[in-house]
Protein backbone atom coordinates (compact mmCIF):
# COMPACT_ATOMS: atom_id res chain seq x y z
CA UNK A 1 0.00 0.00 0.00
CA UNK A 2 1.26 3.31 -0.97
CA UNK A 3 1.71 6.55 1.35
CA UNK A 4 -1.27 8.93 2.24
CA UNK A 5 -2.30 11.60 -0.34
CA UNK A 6 -1.30 14.78 2.23
CA UNK A 7 -3.66 18.15 2.23
CA UNK A 8 -3.92 21.03 4.31
CA UNK A 9 -6.44 20.95 6.58
CA UNK A 10 -9.46 23.27 7.00
CA UNK A 11 -10.15 25.75 8.92
CA UNK A 12 -12.40 23.80 10.82
CA UNK A 13 -10.22 21.28 11.01
CA UNK A 14 -7.56 22.81 12.46
CA UNK A 15 -10.33 24.50 15.06
CA UNK A 16 -10.94 20.58 15.95
CA UNK A 17 -7.48 19.84 17.05
CA UNK A 18 -7.44 22.50 18.58
CA UNK A 19 -10.33 21.92 20.55
CA UNK A 20 -8.87 18.43 21.41
CA UNK A 21 -5.74 20.13 22.35
CA UNK A 22 -8.13 22.46 25.12
CA UNK A 23 -9.91 19.14 26.39
CA UNK A 24 -6.58 17.44 26.84
CA UNK A 25 -5.80 20.65 29.77
CA UNK A 26 -8.78 20.76 30.84
CA UNK A 27 -8.78 16.75 31.33
CA UNK A 28 -5.00 16.79 32.45
CA UNK A 29 -5.80 19.54 35.36
CA UNK A 30 -8.66 17.06 36.50
CA UNK A 31 -6.50 14.29 36.61
CA UNK A 32 -3.48 15.89 38.90
CA UNK A 33 -6.12 17.88 41.36
CA UNK A 34 -5.11 20.75 43.75
CA UNK A 35 -2.34 17.90 45.83
CA UNK A 36 -0.14 17.85 42.88
CA UNK A 37 3.15 19.40 43.81
CA UNK A 38 5.32 18.94 40.44
CA UNK A 39 3.68 19.42 37.10
CA UNK A 40 3.74 15.97 34.28
CA UNK A 41 5.27 16.38 31.26
CA UNK A 42 2.24 16.48 28.65
CA UNK A 43 3.19 12.56 27.59
CA UNK A 44 2.89 11.71 31.46
CA UNK A 45 -0.52 13.18 31.07
CA UNK A 46 -1.41 10.72 28.78
CA UNK A 47 -0.24 8.18 30.32
CA UNK A 48 -2.41 9.40 33.68
CA UNK A 49 -5.11 9.69 31.40
CA UNK A 50 -4.70 6.72 29.87
CA UNK A 51 -4.96 4.50 33.34
CA UNK A 52 -7.78 6.75 34.17
CA UNK A 53 -10.10 4.80 31.34
CA UNK A 54 -8.99 1.40 32.15
CA UNK A 55 -11.80 1.61 34.53
CA UNK A 56 -14.43 2.25 32.44
CA UNK A 57 -16.31 0.17 30.08
CA UNK A 58 -18.09 1.26 26.94
CA UNK A 59 -21.38 0.81 28.37
CA UNK A 60 -21.50 3.67 30.77
CA UNK A 61 -23.41 6.83 29.57
CA UNK A 62 -21.20 9.52 29.87
CA UNK A 63 -18.38 7.82 28.88
CA UNK A 64 -17.17 8.54 25.21
CA UNK A 65 -14.29 6.12 23.83
CA UNK A 66 -13.52 8.02 20.84
CA UNK A 67 -13.89 11.40 22.57
CA UNK A 68 -10.98 10.22 24.90
CA UNK A 69 -8.97 8.85 21.77
CA UNK A 70 -8.67 12.15 19.56
CA UNK A 71 -7.77 13.45 23.15
CA UNK A 72 -4.97 11.63 23.70
CA UNK A 73 -3.96 10.90 20.09
CA UNK A 74 -4.60 14.63 19.78
CA UNK A 75 -1.87 15.57 22.85
CA UNK A 76 0.53 12.93 21.37
CA UNK A 77 0.63 14.80 18.17
CA UNK A 78 1.26 17.25 19.55
CA UNK A 79 4.05 16.62 21.66
CA UNK A 80 5.85 14.94 18.34
CA UNK A 81 5.09 18.97 16.91
CA UNK A 82 6.94 20.29 19.55
CA UNK A 83 9.67 17.51 19.73
CA UNK A 84 10.21 17.55 15.97
CA UNK A 85 10.60 20.88 14.08
CA UNK A 86 8.96 20.44 10.80
CA UNK A 87 6.30 18.09 11.76
CA UNK A 88 2.94 19.73 11.24
CA UNK A 89 -0.88 18.65 11.35
CA UNK A 90 -2.51 17.28 7.68
CA UNK A 91 -4.62 14.83 6.51
CA UNK A 92 -3.32 11.73 4.91
CA UNK A 93 -6.02 10.45 2.40
CA UNK A 94 -5.34 6.51 1.25
CA UNK A 95 -6.17 4.65 -2.14
CA UNK A 96 -8.55 3.62 -0.12
CA UNK A 97 -10.64 6.32 1.17
CA UNK A 98 -9.73 6.22 4.47
CA UNK A 99 -8.65 10.12 5.52
CA UNK A 100 -6.90 10.79 9.39
CA UNK A 101 -5.61 13.34 11.02
CA UNK A 102 -1.96 12.96 10.03
CA UNK A 103 1.93 14.51 11.68
CA UNK A 104 3.41 15.19 8.70
CA UNK A 105 7.39 15.84 7.83
CA UNK A 106 7.99 17.02 4.51
CA UNK A 107 11.63 15.80 4.52
CA UNK A 108 10.99 11.81 3.91
CA UNK A 109 7.35 12.20 3.64
CA UNK A 110 7.17 10.75 7.43
CA UNK A 111 3.85 10.32 8.78
CA UNK A 112 2.18 9.44 12.17
CA UNK A 113 -1.30 8.85 12.63
CA UNK A 114 -1.33 9.46 16.41
CA UNK A 115 -5.14 9.28 17.03
CA UNK A 116 -5.14 5.56 15.28
CA UNK A 117 -1.72 5.19 17.12
CA UNK A 118 -3.91 4.89 20.44
CA UNK A 119 -7.28 3.70 19.64
CA UNK A 120 -5.80 0.04 18.08
CA UNK A 121 -4.62 -0.31 21.81
CA UNK A 122 -8.06 0.48 23.41
CA UNK A 123 -9.28 -2.98 23.21
CA UNK A 124 -6.36 -3.95 25.07
CA UNK A 125 -5.68 -0.99 27.62
CA UNK A 126 -5.96 -2.89 30.31
CA UNK A 127 -2.73 -5.24 29.61
CA UNK A 128 -0.99 -2.06 28.54
CA UNK A 129 1.77 -0.97 30.92
CA UNK A 130 1.35 2.53 32.67
CA UNK A 131 3.81 3.95 30.55
CA UNK A 132 3.47 2.69 27.38
CA UNK A 133 2.00 5.98 25.54
CA UNK A 134 5.57 8.10 27.16
CA UNK A 135 7.90 5.23 26.14
CA UNK A 136 6.53 5.29 22.44
CA UNK A 137 6.64 8.57 22.43
CA UNK A 138 10.02 8.97 22.94
CA UNK A 139 11.01 6.28 20.57
CA UNK A 140 8.82 7.80 17.86
CA UNK A 141 10.72 10.90 18.08
CA UNK A 142 14.07 9.20 18.22
CA UNK A 143 12.25 7.01 15.30
CA UNK A 144 11.75 10.44 13.22
CA UNK A 145 14.48 11.92 14.13
CA UNK A 146 16.64 9.27 12.62
CA UNK A 147 14.64 9.08 9.70
CA UNK A 148 14.94 12.72 8.97
CA UNK A 149 18.24 11.99 9.09
CA UNK A 150 19.16 9.75 6.79
CA UNK A 151 16.89 11.47 4.66
CA UNK A 152 18.64 14.41 4.72
CA UNK A 153 21.83 12.73 3.88
CA UNK A 154 20.35 11.27 1.65
CA UNK A 155 19.26 14.63 -0.42
CA UNK A 156 22.76 16.31 0.54
CA UNK A 157 24.54 13.10 -0.65
CA UNK A 158 22.29 13.66 -4.38
CA UNK A 159 23.13 17.16 -4.60
CA UNK A 160 26.72 16.63 -4.37
CA UNK A 161 26.97 14.10 -7.23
Amino acid sequence: MSGPLIEEMSPAEEEWIRDLLRSFQQVGSAVDGPDRDQPRTDVEYIDALWQMTVNHVEDEPDFDPNAMINIMGAALGDHLIREVPGLRWVLGTYPDGVTEATVHHQIGNIVVHPMNFIGKRWPTRSEEPGTWISQQAAGLVQGIQGALAAASGGTNAAQNS
